[in-house]
């Protein structure tokens, strides 16, 4: 079965497009979880598919992140559908916008090799589809917000996308981390490595599972057969600041788990922290 589930948060307009996309693809079900917006997304999701079978919309008791709102939908699944091999999970964003062609890509990907992680296919305009694991001098480097920024000036990014031709089709790219947005995975590989790290409540989810399906001796794969559009920043109104310091949080948690970095390692990293605060506190003071 082809099961497709959706997180939402506040974001019910975008959500309903793309369940109405997975509607017209070859997905079987599709599973909405709310991660207890503070909206009224779960009631107009719920009113709007109250007649559509396929459809079934669930509800967190509270926001405790993307890993953890993912894994209610997992566990829900398992417990509907049981869990198989033959079962393909479908992970969405609400703000992904995917075809029939995106599923087949991937289908046929996973149902013809044994040792499959995750698969996605490219997006549109975006090399940052599939990107090479975070090593823990890189990720000390940017750590810094001063030369993160101007890093970026000049084109550079924490993340290492993998360098392919958006123009040229039918590639098979053996890959470390794909995107969250949207990807497809057997059940049963899912299952095993325990599904979404809920360590961290948002970012580098995608690491962490890179990490354990690798453990397992799985490859994930970018495939160049077809596109989906991912729109971005979705369900993310955070300010800017905590955003940041979210993504400091998420970053150490995985360096430490499964980079395994030492003591001095993670001392270094909140210094660095704790020098950018205070310059960025300066700076906000003369502003």
């Amino acid at each position: 079965m082809r099961i497709a589930l959706i997180l939402n948060f506040n974001n019910y307009q975008q959500t309903i497009i793309c369940c109405d996309n997975v509607l017209n693809t070859s997905v079987k079900k599709i599973i909405i979880v709310d991660n207890h917006s503070t909206n009224k997304s779960f009631s107009i999701l719920k009113n709007n598919y109250k007649d559509i079978d396929c459809v079934s919309i669930i509800e967190t008791s509270s926001n405790q992140g993307y890993a953890s709102g993912n894994n209610c939908g997992l566990n829900y699944i398992a417990t509907d559908c049981g869990v198989s091999s033959q079962n393909i999970i479908y992970i969405l964003n609400p703000d992904s916008d995917i075809g029939e062609d995106n599923i087949d890509s991937i289908n046929t990907l996973i149902e013809t090799h044994q040792c499959v992680g995750a698969v996605t296919v490219s997006q549109q305009h975006n090399l940052f589809t599939a990107w090479h694991c975070l090593k823990p001098a890189r990720a000390l480097l940017f750590n810094s917000r001063i030369i993160t920024r101007i890093a970026g000036h000049f084109g550079y990014r924490e993340v290492i996308p993998y360098k392919f031709n958006l123009r040229e089709i039918n590639q098979t790219i053996p890959v470390d981390v794909v995107s969250g947005a949207f990807f497809g995975i057997r059940q049963d590989v899912l299952m095993e490595v325990g599904g979404f790290d809920e360590g961290t409540f948002l970012y580098y989810e995608e690491e962490a599972l890179a990490a354990k399906l690798k453990s397992l001796g799985k490859q994930n794969y970018l495939l160049t057969t077809s596109t989906y559009i991912h729109k971005g920043q979705g369900s993310t109104s955070l300010a800017n600041s905590k955003i940041l310091k979210i993504n400091a949080q998420s970053r150490l948690y995985f360096l430490k788990k499964y980079r395994h970095v030492n003591q001095a390692y993670i001392l270094i990293y909140k210094l660095t922290n704790r020098v950018d605060e205070w310059i960025w506190s300066l700076f906000s003071k003369e502003q």
